[in-house]
């Protein structure tokens, strides 16, 4: 416990520091290792004495998880958006190619 929450904190104002310039991938992984922290620290058995002397950190960590959230909301909005243009673009491309038949003749003919 008393290495998990200071690691925890550390980890979370390095994304926050980071966050305008970091990739869903990145982001992914850092949801990856505060979730390895988290568990291990449920897997500890808590105290009062842990919960008094955590507390604050605790707090800090947890104002930063908005602007992380927001950030996470945006990246998603932008796949969301990305996803729609490419699917819009492949009805497009199915529907001229399902339009015309090989079986077809056109005679043109002069006046």
């Amino acid at each position: 416990m008393d290495k998990l929450i200071p690691q925890l904190e550390e980890l979370t104002k390095q994304t926050f520091e980071q966050l305008n310039s970091m990739s869903y991938e990145q982001l992914e992984q850092f949801v990856q290792n505060r979730e390895k922290i988290i568990n291990q620290i449920k897997n500890i058995k808590i105290t009062d004495e842990h919960k008094q002397k955590y507390q604050q950190m605790i707090q800090n960590i947890t104002k930063y998880d908005k602007q992380i959230l927001e950030k996470m909301k945006k990246l998603k909005n932008e796949a969301s958006q990305e996803l729609h243009k490419i699917q819009s673009g492949k009805k497009q491309k199915t529907a001229y190619q399902n339009a015309y038949t090989a079986d077809s003749v056109f005679f043109d003919r002069k006046k």
